[in-house]
């Protein structure tokens, strides 16, 4: 039987998890009793409980130790950006743990924010795990289910509305993981720009898919239309439940490429509206000059 190590940020360390378990004390039993019932996102309401402050202060003090960190599945990234998936131990709850530096000023108004803590001089920040549009998409390609017409054409438009007020620059890789999902059908937008240190290289691996337009791959000149082929490859793999440009086989990446910049274009899904098939249509044309402009597509996805 297979031993689950837990990797510690702190230390670096990996131990067996059961090491890292706490005993099940009254204390410990009681704070996973109080604070699975109300949550890491409203820690303050135990300030409400008949309790002595030293009590209602222990209860609510977070360690490293109530973290699980599956040691054999962190993300190769995680190490630099120093953010980690993680279950609390104390709730059951799958979230990401951010070490940040101590004079950071932590976001308290970020949608996706908990709480944080401080332990062995390290300040962390808990926040709910992130479900992208792209994991939203895979989940239905399971469960052998299609996306809302409705529930698309927001996603996009967030996205596009998102484009156009940031002015974001052209060659931005954009893509399904992009757009995050919110409760009650709200989103955000996250993109990586090309300056940021943390982007990471948009060669893809054997599954990776290309959302790039062909005036991007070929660096000639590409304007905003180039942005408008990546909201198409979003909803060509939105319809279809897979990308529009990935290597089927895993053996040939380069393929892609190939595909894209000789203007091999995946034929048009059939589900979804005819509305939504001429969209795609008119975002996924290989000469630009031909293809709709950003603010013509918002347009498109604004129309009810």
């Amino acid at each position: 039987m297979s031993v689950a190590l837990s990797y510690d940020p702190l230390t670096h360390q990996v131990t067996d998890v059961k090491t890292k378990t706490p005993l099940h004390s009254l204390e410990y039993c009681c704070r996973r009793t109080i604070l699975s019932r109300i949550g890491l996102d409203n820690l303050q309401l135990v300030n409400q409980l008949p309790l002595p402050s030293s009590m209602k202060a222990t209860l609510v003090r977070l360690r490293v130790s109530d973290f699980f960190i599956d040691a054999e599945k962190i993300p190769p990234e995680s190490h630099s950006s120093r953010t980690f998936p993680a279950t609390c131990l104390l709730t059951d709850s799958t979230i990401i743990l951010k070490l940040v530096s101590s004079k950071s000023k932590v976001n308290k108004k970020d949608p996706n924010f908990l709480t944080s803590f401080e332990d062995g001089n390290q300040q962390f920040v808990i926040e709910q795990e992130l479900k992208t549009l792209s994991t939203t998409i895979a989940n239905c390609k399971t469960d052998n289910i299609r996306l809302k017409e409705k529930f698309i054409k927001s996603a996009l438009l967030h996205l596009v509305n998102h484009l156009i007020k940031k002015k974001t620059p052209v060659t931005t890789h954009i893509s399904s993981e992009c757009i995050i999902l919110h409760p009650n059908d709200k989103f955000s937008i996250q993109i990586v720009t090309n300056d940021d240190p943390n982007a990471q290289n948009m060669m893809p691996g054997a599954s990776n898919a290309v959302y790039e337009a062909p005036e991007v791959l070929n660096n000639d000149n590409p304007d905003s239309r180039a942005l408008v082929w990546s909201v198409g490859c979003i909803l060509h793999e939105a319809l279809a439940l897979e990308p529009a440009f990935h290597d089927t086989s895993g053996t040939n990446p380069f393929q892609v490429y190939m595909n894209i910049t000789n203007g091999v274009i995946p034929p048009t899904p059939s589900d979804g509206s005819e509305e939504l098939q001429n969209l795609l249509e008119k975002c996924l044309i290989h000469n630009r000059g031909s293809r709709i402009s950003l603010n013509e597509l918002k347009e498109a996805l604004s129309k009810s």
